[in-house]
């Protein structure tokens, strides 16, 4: 399961045709669990009960400007 979520995290980078020839992924484990991050900061993580995989997006600053239209 966490291989496809990679494989579809890195397919939608090359669409976006982003620069990701430096980016290195960095397996780690939390709680018995692997989380898995991209150097932009995109996070993989693994939910065995489910068998899935979670994508979290990393997000994008906001400055001050973009919060009047709120």
């Amino acid at each position: 399961m966490v291989e496809i979520a990679v494989r579809a995290v890195e397919e939608d980078l090359t669409a976006l045709a982003v620069d990701t020839s430096t980016w290195r992924w960095t397996l780690t484990w939390l709680e018995a669990k692997p989380v898995i991050e991209l150097d932009d900061g995109t996070v993989i993580r693994f939910n065995p009960v489910d068998d899935s995989a979670t994508i979290t997006q990393p997000s994008t600053a906001v400055d001050d400007d973009d919060e009047e239209w709120i």
